[in-house]
């Protein structure tokens, strides 16, 4: 048995045209909101692609399957391609509870993420040595 492995570096970028319905729930109290995203356009671009290792070949070696593997999966991710919206709207509707949120979810992620910006936005206090008898007599 042959067994290899491959350590690689990549960046993707998936950029997607969407819609989003919201349908509020007022059966509720507090109400909810449901998401309904809809994918109609996507892509995949590979960015960067440098194989650093394939099993105990490194360096120069590694670096020459680089280009020819990124040429592949370039080709296939372009086959692929008329396919991306109609999986990514499968996948998003097999989630669709978690794309339910309470009023209450909602204002506690409002107001916890209010209270992280007014952290950062509030300047520290610097703390002064002050002198415990008030004069400065020698």
């Amino acid at each position: 048995m042959l067994r290899i492995s491959t350590e690689a570096l990549t960046d993707v970028r998936l950029a997607a045209h969407c819609e989003l319905d919201m349908e509020f729930d007022y059966g509720v109290f507090p109400p909810s909101v449901q998401l309904s995203p809809k994918v109609h356009t996507a892509d995949i671009k590979i960015g960067r692609f440098e194989i650093r290792r394939i099993s105990h070949l490194k360096g120069r070696v590694a670096e020459e399957f680089s280009g020819a593997i990124k040429s592949i999966l370039t080709k296939e991710i372009a086959n692929r391609r008329k396919d991306l919206p109609k999986k990514l709207n499968k996948k998003i509707s097999k989630k669709k509870d978690d794309l339910k949120i309470s009023a209450g979810e909602w204002l506690k992620f409002s107001s916890d993420k209010t209270a992280k910006s007014d952290a950062i936005d509030q300047p520290k206090k610097k703390q002064t040595a002050s002198n415990s008898s008030g004069s400065d007599k020698k």
